[in-house]
């Protein structure tokens, strides 16, 4: 990987743990209370500190487009290149989604109410609906843009970012593709 992607990427992680979002659960429906606007483009990220073990006995959501939750614990828990859940006996939160939207706040809110028509999470329907176990961050692709390599501003996507950055760090356990 060329010295500018690795700046780049360390860049991404730095935006990302500092760009926690507020959620909270308003009559089982996500609100964000420091959202970026609509239509925002960027990347987003998904975090837990449940366990392995609780994502792999999660309750799915029954919504069409959930995504089976302790299906994809089951089948990548424990694989080399996945994230998976921090050291035993820690509480500490780790990326088990990861995405790229031109719709940020809409995405998200899709992957927590079920977003009909998009494969989604669906986690407030699921048996993880405690948000305190959850977390999520992200990064605008405006920012992104400032920080690429300049030749590769025009030849880059958001969702090739997306990729990279899986490729870097792992591939989050709950993401299919």
């Amino acid at each position: 990987m060329s010295h500018a992607w690795e700046k780049l990427l360390q860049e991404i992680e730095r935006l990302r743990q500092a760009g926690l979002l507020e959620i909270s659960s308003d009559g089982g429906k996500l609100k964000i209370l420091n959202a970026p606007p609509t239509k925002t483009e960027g990347l987003y990220w998904i975090l837990t500190n449940h366990s392995l073990d609780t994502l792999r006995q999660c309750k799915n959501a029954k919504n069409r487009c959930a995504k089976d939750i302790s299906r994809l614990a089951c089948l990548h828990g424990g694989l080399t290149h996945t994230l998976t859940q921090p050291p035993t006996g820690s509480d500490a939160f780790y990326v088990v989604y990861n995405g790229s939207s031109s719709d940020l706040p809409g995405r998200i809110r899709d992957h927590f109410n079920g977003g009909e028509g998009k494969g989604s999470l669906s986690i407030l329907r699921s048996g993880l609906c405690d948000l305190a176990h959850r977390q999520v961050s992200y990064v605008t692709w405006e920012i992104l843009r400032q920080s690429l390599p300049e030749r590769e501003v025009e030849l880059c996507t958001c969702g090739e970012v997306e990729r990279i950055w899986r490729l870097r760090y792992g591939w989050p356990i709950l993401c299919e593709k």
